[in-house]
C-alpha cells in the first residue's frame, strides 16, 4: 500500500506481469510477481512521489490508476497569485496601467491563490475593476465539500448589465480552498475577478486523507 505521510520515504515493491503469463495458470506466475521492481515512494501531503528504476524488459511498464487522486483537481491544478484580479483593484491601477483580459486564457483548473483574494466573488462588480473592463461574478454559491465538482456560471458585467454574458464553469471545493475549472472569455476585454476578503487572515493548514 501507499505511504502516510508521517511514514517518509519507504520501499515498496512494483510487480509486473507479461502479457504470455497472463491468465496462463503456470506455476511461475503462480503469485502473480514473480518479475518485480523495488522503488522508493513518498507521501507529499496531496501527492506521491516515485524514485523508479528500469523496467525488467521492453514489454513491462510502470501503471497509473484511473481512479487515483492525480486525476483530481484538488491536486493538479495551477495557481494563479495575480493580485491584480481583486475586486479592490478600479481602472489599471493594480496593473501598471495595462488593461488585463482572459481572451486567451488556456482551458484548465486553477487555484486563486494571491493577496488579492482566494475566491471569485458572489456578488455584483461593477465595470472597470479587477484591471479589466468588464468583471467576472459568480452567479451562485460556492459549493461544500460534500458536494464535490458543481456547475456554476460566471456573468461579465458590462453597460449597465450586470450579466450581460455568461460562461459556465466548474468548481470544486477542496477544503482549505477551492479551484475553479475555467475557459477563455475569448472577446470584450471580460477577466475573472477574485473577492479580496477571501484570502485567509492565516493560510490553513492542509490535512491528508
Amino acid at each position: 500500500s501507499h505511504p502516510n505521510v508521517s511514514e517518509g520515504e519507504v520501499t515498496r515493491r512494483v510487480c509486473f506481469k507479461e502479457a504470455a503469463n497472463a491468465g496462463s495458470g503456470n506455476a511461475g506466475a503462480e503469485d502473480g510477481c514473480s518479475i518485480n521492481r523495488d522503488i522508493k515512494v513518498k507521501n507529499c501531503s496531496n501527492y506521491f512521489v516515485y524514485q523508479l528504476k528500469p523496467t525488467p524488459s521492453d514489454q513491462t511498464v510502470y501503471c497509473t490508476a484511473a481512479d487515483s487522486a492525480l486525476g483530481d483537481p484538488c491536486v493538479n491544478h495551477i495557481v494563479q497569485d495575480q493580485p491584480w484580479r481583486s475586486t479592490d483593484c478600479e481602472g489599471q491601477t493594480c496593473s501598471g496601467n495595462k488593461l488585463m483580459k482572459d481572451d486567451n486564457l488556456t482551458v484548465g483548473w486553477y487555484r486563486l491563490k494571491s493577496s488579492g483574494g482566494w475566491k471569485i466573488p458572489e456578488t455584483v462588480v461593477p465595470t472597470h475593476h479587477c484591471s479589466g473592463k468588464s468583471p467576472g461574478w459568480l452567479n451562485g454559491p460556492h459549493p461544500s465539500v460534500g458536494d464535490g465538482e458543481v456547475t456554476r456560471t460566471v456573468c461579465f458585467t458590462w453597460d449597465g448589465n450586470t450579466c450581460i454574458i455568461q460562461h459556465e464553469i466548474k468548481v470544486k471545493h477542496c477544503g482549505t480552498f477551492f479551484v475553479y475549472r475555467l475557459e477563455p472569455t475569448l472577446c470584450c476585454d471580460k477577466v475573472y475577478c477574485t473577492d479580496p476578503d477571501s484570502v485567509p487572515t492565516a493560510e490553513p493548514q492542509e490535512t491528508t486523507a
